[in-house]
């Protein structure tokens, strides 16, 4: 535990206090680091201290993972030296036939020299993040204040002016797609109705703009709450650190492209060399040997010491790098912290100063007091408008629904005169008929009346004046009674007839005129006579 608690824990700042309130080290007791309440906590090293770190001696436990087996001592960058034991090889014999075999990596010319990974840009070796911008004094405050808040109050009201020209031209859009609109009004009206929403819609582009113009003014004042961010390093380093990845890409490549040219002509010369002479094996009459294992052409088993040294020395460089992107992590991880930790700073500082500013300074108490009885008549004035909106959207939904009703009302109606009119035809045509009927019984009486009287037997007074006491006396008997029912019968029915008609026919008819003068009355735009001229 002695050599893990030699740095401090990275919960905590070089002050002892933690970097993020109301998070504690989650391991407690049990942590590998040394925490403010340890021991250690003096002498540890500091969590944040990854710039200009040089050890203090070279590295006696160098990584298992890539142990080297170069026979050459290897020494790392100036500020991380690192020493290996020259005892152990690189390459050891697998079989001592192999020793007997030529040795071809003298006639092959060396690879390509591979560019060494770019050094470590300077923006990681700097020391940590600049100092804290100086706070401004009360009297900087107050005149900052003073002149930010007037254009705060103006940015206020030209969005709430804003917000009330889109909320009128949306209210008016909706009365256009109200089916009042599109069904009542004339076209006259919907002439009208066209200026006033240009002229609506203008007004929420004024608006608009003045909003931009008063966020524009304050953009231009550069007052923040936490003030302007002068630091600059942790976007500088990112940047170059990505251009580091990239140098270190295009080496990687380029060690590959050197290794696969070198493989490929070590090959190639390899074959070349192992394939026999047709001259030397025709006159030598000794028979040829079988190829042992150890002659096979695997590149790999025919590396050569300076190559494995050299390959190692590529393997040292990559582990470097890897080790300083490691230290490069952690350092932004903690610099996220520190900056983290010295915004939370600031705006702590900042609002204390706010505080006793308010509490010290009359005026700005005043003029915060006036801006929030402001702020508070306007959230007033908007739940009042919100009212008076709902209240206008419900009158506006109950005359939808009245103007439905009449609508349905005038509809009806104007089925039943469309069947009064039907029926009224129906009695005209009748009627029509009998004035036929009785215009050709009165042509045949005519006709009748005109015919010439055929010649008597006996003088008409005599034949009168024998019959006309019998005759007198039949109608009296028997005529007179059944005329007289008849006429009676004739006369009630056609009162009740005419009764009938003048009670179901003009009833009606006057009834649904007072309705169509009802209904022109309430809803404009309808016909003045419900009844069209027949």
């Amino acid at each position: 535990m002695a050599s893990k608690r030699s740095k401090r824990c990275f919960y905590f700042n070089d002050q002892g206090e933690l970097y993020i309130r109301d998070r504690e080290c989650p391991n407690g007791r049990s942590c590998g680091f040394a925490h403010p309440r340890d021991p250690e906590w003096p002498s540890a090293q500091s969590s944040t201290g990854h710039y200009n770190r040089v050890p203090s001696s070279p590295s006696k436990f160098p990584s298992r993972r890539y142990r080297s087996r170069s026979p050459l001592p290897r020494s790392r960058s100036p500020h991380r030296p690192r020493s290996r034991s020259p005892a152990r090889h690189t390459y050891v014999p697998m079989d001592p036939r192999r020793s007997s075999v030529a040795s071809h990596s003298q006639a092959i010319p060396p690879p390509p020299l591979v560019p060494a990974p770019p050094s470590l840009p300077a923006a990681f070796t700097t020391p940590g993040a600049a100092a804290a911008p100086k706070p401004a004094t009360r009297n900087e405050i107050k005149v900052m204040w003073d002149t930010v808040l007037p254009i705060m109050a103006d940015c206020v009201e030209a969005r709430k002016a804003h917000q009330d020209a889109l909320g009128d031209l949306a209210n008016f859009e909706r009365m256009l797609q109200s089916s009042r609109y599109t069904d009542l009004l004339t076209p006259e009206d919907k002439a009208r109705v066209e200026p006033q929403l240009a002229a609506l819609k203008a007004a929420c582009e004024d608006k608009a703009r003045a909003v931009t113009a008063a966020l524009n003014v304050l953009k231009e004042t550069n007052w923040w709450p936490v003030g302007p961010s002068t630091d600059t390093g942790a976007a500088e380093k990112y940047r170059e650190l990505i251009q580091y990845a990239l140098q270190l890409n295009t080496t990687a490549t380029d060690m590959y492209q050197a290794y696969v040219t070198k493989t490929a002509s070590r090959a190639a010369t390899t074959s070349d060399k192992a394939t026999p002479d047709t001259h030397e094996s025709a006159s030598d009459a000794r028979p040829l040997k079988r190829r042992r294992i150890s002659d096979a052409t695997d590149p790999v088993a025919l590396l050569d010491p300076a190559d494995g040294a050299e390959l190692e020395a590529l393997r040292d460089k990559v582990v470097l790098l890897e080790e300083r992107v490691a230290g490069i992590h952690n350092d932004l991880l903690a610099l996220g912290t520190q900056s983290e930790d010295d915004i939370i700073r600031v705006v702590d500082e900042r609002m204390e100063q706010m505080a006793l500013t308010s509490a010290e300074n009359g005026s700005t108490a005043s003029d915060l007091a006036r801006v929030d009885q402001r702020v508070a008549k306007v959230n007033k004035d908007l739940d009042d408008l919100g009212k008076e909106v709902a209240l206008l959207m419900a009158e506006s939904a109950e005359i939808s629904q009245q103007t439905e009703m009449l609508r349905a009302e005038k509809d009806q109606d104007l089925a039943e005169l469309a069947a009064l009119k039907q029926q009224f035809q129906v009695y005209e045509e009748e009627s029509r008929r009998d004035r036929d009927a009785v215009e050709a019984l009165g042509v045949a009486l005519s006709a009748y009346h005109s015919r010439p009287q055929p010649p008597a037997s006996l003088p008409m007074d005599f034949i009168l004046a024998a019959i006309d006491e019998p005759v007198r006396d039949a109608v009296q008997s028997v005529v007179r009674p059944i005329v007289d029912g008849m006429t009676a019968e004739l006369q009630d029915t056609v009162r009740a007839q005419d009764s009938r008609l003048y009670g179901e026919l003009w009833g009606k008819i006057a009834l649904t005129l007072k309705v169509v003068d009802a209904v022109n009355n309430v809803v404009p735009g309808t016909e003045k006579s419900g009844v069209p001229a027949s």
